[in-house]
């Protein structure tokens, strides 16, 4: 398996429009300064011309520093606004049918499905319907032989191909795997319907290994989350009887479709997330140390009172209540040959609370196959003017060449195109222990050869994007 390039193309000599424009800021303050001072006037103008330059080459983070100044003057904004703190007003009860979460998911609304009692949530704004499904593999995809993993992914390629077709309904695909602490609640169900508890040494044994050895571990859980178009499906939506309630007869045939799916690529379909399931999906998130008190006491399964008490949000942290999170992005993926199973250093990570997510949007054929074209021409434009300047042809952009062909060939044989970001979110209960995590973490991502990257600025938006199911996207 061999993952794209992520481009790094420019308009001009591969700079950025945002470097363009520093540089012609720069350019209008030293030119008219060597033209009525000479030399004199331009060492005067040097700190306004020489930021300019500096803005659009110098690096921070991976990143210029003109790049940065969105990032730096929207959390400045918020921060004099006072919206990088949220606490929950006690007196004031819920609004009904409305998701208590901070930020920018403050008006997502939460619609049952009558006939599947699946959870789904509204969001107006954007005009999208979502709802997920637990899923679990049928079989260890770790240690299935290898032809059988390459099936299984491209079963998977296969069916991610499919919503680029058919008019798009669906918008985004989030899979989002996480890690929580253990409640210990099966390990006792087990033990009651096998276990011989006579009293005995090896009875009295095994109960302390529950009693010991639950509170410190952990389980895997996954789901698959689909955001339905309202926009593209609004033929559909009215045929179904219109509004929230005809969208979400069309989301739930696509989250039936899927269910039926799923088999083939050895996954059982385990249940649709339901109203009291994703108010403790919210908390546990939000506060993954108070989780496995949740689940044994059957409390805290209301949605409209799930979000967090209190949200602090840092330049590189975030804050809920008892727990505090990081949000990394995936900057790098593999750039050698990979096996499919290359993430599983991340994923079988242990000691650490993460969740990692990968939200798949669908490119239309035609619309994908438009762009592929333009990059080629794009490509070759460029190589030529190189050619004519004498100018290196990089490594780098041979790669981005070689790819825009691979892909216009895969995407005339039939095949589907997909924007992905993959996020990851660590939690801990301290932030001392958070910096740990981060990096036990971004040491697991380097075996599967990933880069990791904090979003600064960016930690309340990235956390609903990476730790919710909700298939939302970073804007």
């Amino acid at each position: 398996m061999l993952f794209a390039p992520r481009p790094r193309r420019g308009i001009i000599i591969g700079l950025l429009p945002g470097q363009l424009v520093v540089l012609a800021v720069g350019l209008l303050v030293a030119i008219p300064a060597v033209y009525t001072g000479g030399v004199a006037r331009l060492a005067a103008t040097a700190p306004l011309w020489g930021a300019m330059v500096a803005a659009a080459f110098v690096t921070v983070a991976g990143r210029t520093l003109v790049s940065w100044a969105p990032t730096v003057a929207h959390h400045a904004w918020r921060a004099v606004a006072g919206q990088l703190s949220y606490r929950v007003r006690v007196p004031r009860p819920p609004e009904a049918g409305r998701l208590a979460l901070p930020g920018e998911a403050a008006g997502l609304r939460l619609h049952v499905h009558p006939g599947m009692t699946a959870a789904m949530v509204h969001d107006p704004r954007a005009r999208t319907l979502t709802a997920a499904l637990r899923v679990r593999s049928a079989g260890t995809f770790v240690l299935a032989d290898p032809r059988e993993q390459e099936r299984r992914a491209d079963t998977w390629g296969a069916l991610l191909s499919g919503y680029c077709t058919g008019g798009r309904l669906i918008s985004r695909i989030q899979v989002l795997e996480r890690t929580m602490p253990e409640s210990g609640i099966s390990a006792d169900a087990f033990w009651r319907a096998h276990g011989v508890d006579d009293g005995g040494w090896a009875a009295q044994s095994y109960r302390e290994v529950l009693a010991t050895a639950a509170p410190t571990s952990e389980r895997h859980e996954t789901l698959v989350a689909l955001s339905l178009d309202l926009r593209a499906a609004a033929h559909q939506v009215r045929a179904a009887g219109g509004g929230v309630g005809g969208a979400a007869e069309v989301l739930a045939q696509q989250l039936t479709l899927l269910g039926r799916r799923l088999p083939s690529l050895d996954l059982a379909h385990d249940g649709w997330v339901t109203a009291p399931d994703l108010a403790l999906l919210l908390r546990g998130a939000y506060d993954p140390t108070g989780l496995a008190t949740l689940v044994r006491s059957k409390v805290g399964r209301t949605p409209g009172s799930a979000g967090p008490m209190a949200v602090d949000e840092g330049w590189a942290t975030f804050r809920a209540d008892g727990s505090w999170h990081c949000v990394l992005w995936v900057a790098e993926w593999p750039r050698v040959a990979v096996p499919v199973d290359v993430l599983w250093p991340l994923l079988l990570t242990s000691g650490v609370h993460r969740t990692v997510s990968v939200t798949f949007e669908p490119i239309p054929h035609d619309r994908a196959l438009r762009a592929v074209r333009q990059e080629r021409v794009e490509h070759e434009s460029d190589a030529r003017q190189r050619a004519r300047s004498d100018v290196l042809t990089t490594e780098t952009q041979r790669r981005e060449a070689v790819d825009a062909v691979r892909r216009e060939r895969e995407l005339v044989a039939g095949a589907g195109d997909m924007r992905y970001v993959g996020l990851v979110t660590v939690s801990a209960p301290d932030r001392q222990a958070l910096d740990v995590a981060v990096e036990q973490v971004r040491t697991a991502a380097a075996e599967a050869h990933c880069e990791l990257r904090v979003l600064y600025g960016q930690q309340t938006q990235a956390f609903t994007a990476a730790a919710l199911p909700l298939a939302r996207g970073m804007q």
